[in-house]
C-alpha cells in the first residue's frame, strides 16, 4: 500500500484546489495584500482561476534592509546573501534526518528553514530547520523533510541556500540594492503603491500581469515584443539580446500601444508556472 508524501499532498492543494501549500481555506488569500506578520508558508504557491487564464502567485518576503521605496509593477529579484559553504563533521548515516555540518561563517537560526543544501556531487535536500552558528566552525545539526539517500563522508563539502522567495527586493536606479545581481522571482503587483520592507506578499510569476516601465529602460525589447530583466548592476530591464537576460514574458498587445512614459505594458508573465 502506497503512502502518500507530503510532496503528493501539496500537489493536490496547490494544482487541484488552487490554495497555498497545506492550506484550506472556502476562498484563498488576498494576492493584492501585504502583511507585517506571515499569513502563509514563504515560497506557497496560489492559481487564481476564473474559468479562464490562470494566473499564478507565490508568497515572499520583502528584504527587509530595502530602503528605496519599491513601486508596484515592478520586477522582484532574489537576494543573493542568503548562502552560505561549509562542510559535514564525520560520517553522516544514510537514511537519517539529520546531520552535523560545520559553518565557514555565522547562521541564524531558522534562516534557512524551507530553503536547500546542496551536496557535493549534486544531490539537493529541503531544509526544515537548523541551529545557530555565531561564528564560523561550529558544528550545526540540519533537519531535512526528506532523509538524506547515502552515506556522506567526513570532510565532504555542502552549500546551503535561502529560500528563494525569503529576501526579494527589486533592483533600483539609485540605494543598497544597485550591486546586488539576481534572478527575477515575480512582479511586485499588489493594491497599495510601495511595498514595506520586511512585510510579507504575493509575487506574480505566471499569465497576464502589468508591468511597469517608466525607468526601467525597456527600448527594444518593446519592439521584439518580448520583455527580459538584466540580472547585473544598474540593469534592470535591458534590450532583446543582451548577455545574461532572463526572459520574463511576452506583450500582449501592439508594442505600439506600449509607450514607457505611459506605463502601459501589460504582459504575458512567463517565470515559473
Amino acid at each position: 500500500m502506497r503512502h502518500y508524501s507530503r510532496e503528493d499532498y501539496s500537489k493536490v492543494f496547490d494544482q487541484v484546489l488552487g490554495t497555498p501549500t497545506g492550506v484550506l481555506t472556502p476562498t484563498g488569500p488576498n494576492v493584492w495584500a501585504e502583511s507585517v506578520n506571515p499569513q502563509w508558508q514563504v515560497g506557497s504557491r496560489y492559481v487564481v482561476n476564473n474559468g479562464g487564464i490562470s494566473r499564478t502567485f507565490h508568497y515572499s518576503r520583502i528584504n527587509p534592509l530595502i530602503t528605496a521605496a519599491m513601486d508596484r509593477g515592478r520586477v522582484m529579484f532574489t537576494s543573493d546573501t542568503g548562502v552560505e559553504r561549509g562542510a559535514f563533521l564525520g560520517a553522516q548515516t544514510g537514511g537519517s534526518y539529520t546531520v552535523n555540518w560545520t559553518s565557514v561563517g555565522a547562521i541564524v537560526a531558522h534562516q534557512y528553514d524551507h530553503g536547500f543544501m546542496l551536496l557535493q556531487g549534486g544531490r539537493t535536500l529541503e531544509i526544515k530547520s537548523h541551529g545557530v552558528a555565531a561564528a564560523g566552525g561550529v558544528v550545526v545539526p540540519f533537519v531535512f523533510y526528506d532523509p538524506i539517500p547515502e552515506t556522506i563522508a567526513a570532510g565532504r563539502a555542502a552549500l546551503i541556500q535561502e529560500n528563494p522567495y525569503a529576501n526579494v527586493r527589486q533592483m533600483q536606479a539609485t540605494g543598497v540594492e544597485t550591486l546586488v545581481p539576481g534572478c527575477v522571482m515575480g512582479v511586485y503587483n499588489m493594491y497599495a503603491p510601495n511595498a514595506h520592507a520586511g512585510y510579507y506578499t504575493w509575487l506574480q510569476t505566471w499569465g497576464p500581469c502589468g508591468v511597469i516601465s517608466a525607468d526601467l529602460t525597456l527600448g527594444d525589447a518593446l519592439l521584439e515584443h518580448t520583455i527580459r530583466a538584466g540580472i547585473v548592476a544598474t540593469d534592470d530591464q535591458v534590450n532583446v539580446g543582451a548577455a545574461g537576460d532572463q526572459f520574463i514574458g511576452n506583450l500582449m498587445i501592439s508594442a505600439a500601444q506600449c509607450t514607457d512614459a505611459e506605463n502601459f505594458i501589460i504582459v504575458d508573465l512567463k517565470i515559473r508556472p
